[in-house]
């Protein structure tokens, strides 16, 4: 995952630290985007520099982690249009079904759901149920 663009790298770096899923070090950073634990700490510190907020939380042994603190990353806000387009997208993928990419699409359509207050949810599943997508074109009889 070598990165030489500093702004990509940092991006990256962002990205893993908002990822709920895994706690996060200074050395697996640096192992993982393949630079020195001394750009890791220059990474996070510009980070907070620029009003990022990293939470440093010390565990046993004193290990340090690094994450983002997701109550001061802005509420995702979607309208009844963007939320529809994003819920027809995902079922238009037949064509990966059983594949990383529906995976993917199934993992996304999941978080945004959870974003979504509850009237927009209703209107997305009912516009939901009424559409039908074919996989034949339909030709005209002769």
């Amino acid at each position: 995952m070598a990165d030489k663009s500093s702004i990509g790298r940092i991006f990256s770096l962002l990205r893993q630290l908002a990822d709920r899923t895994s706690a996060h070090d200074i050395a697996s950073l640096a192992h993982l985007f393949q630079i020195s634990e001394k750009t890791i700490r220059r990474d996070l510190k510009e980070l907070k520099d620029q009003g990022i907020q990293v939470v440093e939380t010390t565990g046993s042994k004193n290990h340090k982690t690094y994450a983002l603190d997701r109550s001061q990353l802005p509420p995702l806000r979607l309208t009844y249009d963007e939320a529809l387009a994003v819920f027809l997208g995902k079922s238009t993928l037949t064509a990966f079904e059983g594949t990383g990419i529906e995976q993917a699409a199934t993992s996304a359509y999941e978080k945004l759901r959870l974003f979504l207050g509850e009237t927009e949810a209703k209107y997305v599943d009912k516009i939901s149920s009424r559409i039908y997508f074919s996989t034949q074109l339909d030709t005209p009889s002769h």
